[in-house]
């Protein structure tokens, strides 16, 4: 009985497009989010010396591509006007020294660190099941990638981690 809750009010009509002016606003800032931290990775690679930490970025780089796609189309569908999208290349000259891989790496993330909340947030307060469906489909797939960089931040020294309690 409880696992065919999620299916409550769907059915095999086609559901309404129609959409509340909170889950419209939830689309269009998390889009408009996923374009700043695209800008600011591209920017970032730029400054990356570790080889491996350059594939994590372009991997996590290539993962913010995808979904701000997957959100554009969900913009698209419900007719959400969509903001500017950042610039496709960032110049690989403009580099300053003191940006370093821990540097970068503890922004990317604690970009990703700040967006599970909003995920969570945009998934409690729609009240439409597919636009639900499509926040929890994103905050998935935004926790795992916080786990793999929790991993990667760990193998490389750089995850503060809070030191162990005894008793």
């Amino acid at each position: 009985m409880l696992q065919n809750l999620n299916q409550l009010g769907k059915s095999s009509e086609k559901l309404s497009e129609s959409i509340t002016a909170i889950e419209a606003g939830y689309i269009w800032s998390t889009l408009l989010i996923k374009y700043q931290i695209i800008q600011r990775t591209q920017i970032y690679i730029n400054y990356v010396d570790d080889a491996d930490f350059k594939v994590v970025l372009q991997k996590g780089l290539d993962f913010l591509v995808d979904e701000s796609i997957m959100i554009e189309k969900d913009a698209k569908k419900f007719g959400i006007a969509t903001p500017p999208r950042p610039p496709a290349v960032q110049d690989p000259n403009a580099r300053n020294d003191a940006i370093n891989d821990e540097f970068i790496f503890k922004q990317v993330f604690l970009g990703i660190k700040a967006m599970i909340p909003l995920r969570a947030a945009a998934y409690i307060e729609c009240t439409t099941t597919n636009v639900r469906d499509i926040f929890a489909n994103h905050l998935l797939r935004e926790i795992k990638l916080y786990d793999g960089l929790i991993e990667y931040g760990k193998i490389k020294g750089w995850i503060e981690e809070p030191p162990v309690y005894r008793l």
